[in-house]
């Protein structure tokens, strides 16, 4: 993996999870959609889900973390989850991004561990990257008003080569790791199925979580998962919810 992912900026592991797992996460989506009607099932998040006993058994899974301790090292936290989810016909697209652009981190390090809970392939939208393009700066970001569009905030792609643009096929278990600064994106979905993923970024805890600094409020996700718990004065630390047993 180390080889592969230096020079390209993303890897694929195969059936980290029971496929039987990822898929009852489905039906466990669905619960969290008909709780928050008012929110876009693309828009669920994990500032919404601090006592959400299945989300955490995901985000804290022994399988998950052990691909963050090799790319992050032995002190692993959960910093910011979301789920990526598109409804048959209509899902909307991801324009093309960096993830580390987005987040409040000292220095930003970071993965991303999107993990497949439906099959995801071109025809629902699936995980589209090109390889080589996380040793790019990160870009900076404006806003976005096309409501086509997940994100809020969106990069120019002016003059950035997309002909080697991969589309990366998956199955309910699969896991697709992201560099921060990987360009990466996902078209709408045309087919008849929803397609789900879940992508959890993971940091060591020797990175600040800055947010508190910036808009005046502790950051409100974070999870020590694993290893030693740095900068807890910074990064605010929640306990896990009722019922998980560490």
């Amino acid at each position: 993996m180390d080889d592969f992912f230096e020079q390209n900026g993303y890897c694929i592991y195969r059936r980290v999870l029971d496929p039987d797992i990822a898929l009852k996460h489905v039906q466990h989506f669905h619960t969290l959609t008909d709780m928050h009607p008012d929110i876009e099932p693309d828009e669920i998040s994990s500032h919404l889900l601090q006592h959400d006993t299945e989300w955490y058994k995901i985000i804290s899974s022994p399988e998950l973390v052990n691909i963050a301790n090799e790319l992050l090292g032995d002190n692993i936290a959960h910093f910011y989850s979301r789920y990526f989810a598109k409804k048959p016909d209509t899902g909307r697209e991801v324009p093309w991004h960096q993830d580390g652009a987005y987040y409040p981190l000292d220095p930003i390090r970071l993965c991303t561990l999107w993990l497949s809970l439906t099959d995801s392939t071109p025809e629902n939208g699936c995980l589209k990257v090109i390889p080589g393009t996380h040793k790019y700066d990160l870009h900076a970001l404006k806003e976005a008003k096309d409501e086509r569009s997940i994100l809020k905030r969106v990069m120019d792609i002016t003059g950035i080569d997309t002909t080697g643009v991969v589309h990366i096929k998956t199955q309910p278990g699969d896991v697709v790791v992201i560099h921060p600064n990987l360009l990466h994106s996902s078209d709408i979905n045309r087919s008849d199925k929803w397609r789900i993923g879940l992508a959890i970024r993971y940091i060591p805890t020797d990175v600040k979580i800055t947010w508190e600094s910036l808009y005046g409020e502790p950051w409100d996700c974070a999870f020590h998962l694993r290893g030693e718990a740095l900068n807890r004065e910074t990064n605010n630390y929640l306990n896990a919810p009722e019922g998980v047993i560490s």
